[in-house]
């Protein structure tokens, strides 16, 4: 869902869909661009949601005390995967923001 005003854009992109697409991506924020004496403020705020994380992780550490290190394993890739996918996430949002700030309107 995306929603624009006259100097302000929202988005938001949580869903049910496939996590693997959603590595590196956020899930949502809002961009506020302000004009005044020449100068162009662009305030970019994202946020990113964890919520599947939050519930795997601590699964997959509760399985691995009954079914061992394979399960300590994927918990431990989870966690890597999710701090990768956020690093990523930080520097498109460094791309974007560069762009936008670029630009000329």
């Amino acid at each position: 869902m995306i929603k624009i005003d006259s100097n302000f854009i929202s988005f938001n992109l949580e869903g049910w869909g496939s996590t693997a697409k959603q590595v590196g991506k956020v899930n949502g924020g809002t961009f506020e661009i302000t004009l005044s004496d020449n100068e162009r403020i662009v305030k970019f705020d994202y946020y990113f949601s964890f919520t599947l994380q939050l519930f795997l992780i601590p699964v997959f550490i509760a399985l691995s005390f009954w079914e061992g290190i394979p399960f300590l394993i994927l918990s431990i890739f989870a966690v890597i995967v999710s701090i990768i996918g956020v690093f990523i996430a930080k520097a498109k949002c460094q791309e974007i923001l560069i762009q936008i700030t670029e630009t000329n309107l």
